[in-house]
């Protein structure tokens, strides 16, 4: 299940949600460990609903929604980054996301919208971001304001 680019993922979102650095991730048997900057041993693991729980030192600091987990440790690569945005948006309104859930998800869509706006990446959908409306003529990027 875990990937290198799964694996690669779950750094920064264990330091989110655990509030230290991560210095290492390995497979320990059958649950996916961890080790913080300050030494303390983790494991995140599965639980029957599906959600995944954070254990530091055997006790359980966060659980991450299975949604949210999936989504951003085990990305649908068939997704096109305009649909990745508007899954994250999705997942951020939801009623039954925590809020670090949501200020995780906030984060990212920030940077994925600045990402759009700033570099030169031609989107394959039109996407709205603020008062913007990008889109896709001829190969070319072009930015519309809606003002």
């Amino acid at each position: 299940m875990f990937n290198s680019g799964g694996k690669q993922a779950l750094y920064p979102v264990l330091q989110h949600y655990t509030g230290f650095k991560i210095s290492s991730i390995f497979l320990d048997g059958e649950y996916l460990s961890f080790v913080t900057f300050l030494g303390e041993r983790g494991i995140l693991n599965e639980d029957p609903s599906g959600d995944w729980n954070i254990k530091i030192e055997d006790k359980i600091v966060y659980r991450i929604e299975k949604d949210i987990f999936n989504v951003l440790v085990n990305p649908d690569k068939r997704n096109t980054l305009e649909d990745y945005i508007e899954i994250l948006n999705r997942l951020c309104r939801k009623p039954n996301v925590s809020h670090r859930s949501k200020i995780l998800l906030s984060n990212i869509i920030k940077f994925l919208e600045e990402f759009i706006l700033n570099s030169d990446f031609v989107p394959q959908k039109k996407i709205r971001i603020g008062s913007f409306e990008i889109f896709n003529i001829h190969g070319r990027k072009i930015i519309n304001s809606l003002n």
